[in-house]
């Protein structure tokens, strides 16, 4: 028996205005990044990382990103970490018993509440499964990650190194939604 591919979706439909004014004519995911488009990075990252099928969520100036790359796929399952874009926009990139999962409501606790509410309200209505993941890491658990990526079962993404005295720049990228991948501030060595 063959096991379906792994799926992800990608939120890429911003504005992108502190890129301005390289995005007023292209999206952010087309600008040129050391010879490719932006997008290419970021696929061949997840294709590395085993994952076979990517749709990406588009709004602004999507048509453009549509010629490049295709017109997408369902997907089983999206998990939301950033929270900027709907419930509804989330749910119309997946199959029609796919599993959404949200772990964040974006900027403010309140719109937080008023997602899960409105996740609530909607899974009465639908075939998808609307879920919320909270974590409270514990010892256990952290050990059983490590064990996980000791063993190559998991691989964390880790776009930067930064040297201690770099820790402002580190924090500046972050802070500012520019990280594809895990932040590292390197104490030693």
């Amino acid at each position: 028996m063959t096991s379906a591919p792994v799926s992800a979706a990608i939120l890429a439909g911003g504005l992108a205005t502190r890129l301005r004014p390289l995005t007023e004519t292209i999206p952010k995911s087309l600008i040129d990044v050391n010879g490719e488009p932006f997008i290419a990075h970021q696929l061949r990252l997840l294709r590395e990382n085993q994952i076979e099928r990517v749709v990406l969520c588009v709004g602004y100036l999507g048509e453009e990103i549509q010629e490049i790359i295709g017109d997408g796929a369902r997907f089983d399952l999206m998990l939301d970490t950033v929270g900027n874009r709907s419930v509804s926009e989330c749910r119309s990139v997946l199959v029609p018993r796919g599993s959404f999962v949200s772990c964040s409501g974006g900027t403010s606790a309140t719109r937080w509440l008023f997602r899960l509410a409105w996740m609530r309200l909607a899974s009465l209505f639908t075939n998808q499964r609307l879920k919320t993941l909270l974590s409270a890491p514990n010892r256990e658990d952290l050990l059983f990650l490590k064990e996980l990526v000791e063993a190559g079962k998991a691989k964390p993404v880790i776009q930067r190194r930064y040297a201690l005295r770099q820790t402002s720049e580190a924090l500046r990228r972050v802070g500012e939604g520019h990280s594809q991948g895990q932040t590292v501030i390197q104490i030693a060595g």
